[in-house]
């Protein structure tokens, strides 16, 4: 995992600030952005692959960062943006709600509460 550090690193960094859609360079350049799209996901999976890791090693906490950050990602990356956009956007949310969903049920209060409260922070 220390190789995917540093875009991990820099996914969290770009999850701390204000996120929109370039979309005068993408309506010059459309195709560049759908292939931009692609790196996007594969970022999302880098996320969840971090989150099994941490199941894994018996840290839930660590594995629903993981995934709430996969879901914040998929939102953020819409924003602005055209509806396929927004629909890779959706596909990430899901790529990160899903393990999510399977790994709610035993997380502790605490846990839960936090979850929780990140989801209503993202207005999800």
């Amino acid at each position: 995992m220390l190789t995917n550090a540093e875009p991990l690193r820099l996914v969290r960094l770009g999850l701390t600030r204000a996120c929109s859609f370039p979309t005068d360079s993408a309506i010059t350049d459309f195709s560049s952005a759908l292939g931009d799209l692609g790196n996007l996901k594969r970022l999302v999976q880098l996320l969840v692959a971090e989150g099994r890791l941490a199941e894994i090693e018996s840290q839930p906490a660590d594995a629903a960062r993981s995934y709430l950050d996969a879901i914040r990602f998929g939102n953020e990356i819409s924003r602005g943006g055209f509806m396929i956009n927004r629909l890779v956007g959706v596909a990430c949310e899901t790529i990160g709600g899903s393990p999510l969903a399977r790994l709610a049920p035993g997380l502790n209060c605490d846990q839960s509460r936090t979850v929780i409260a990140e989801l209503e922070k993202a207005g999800l």
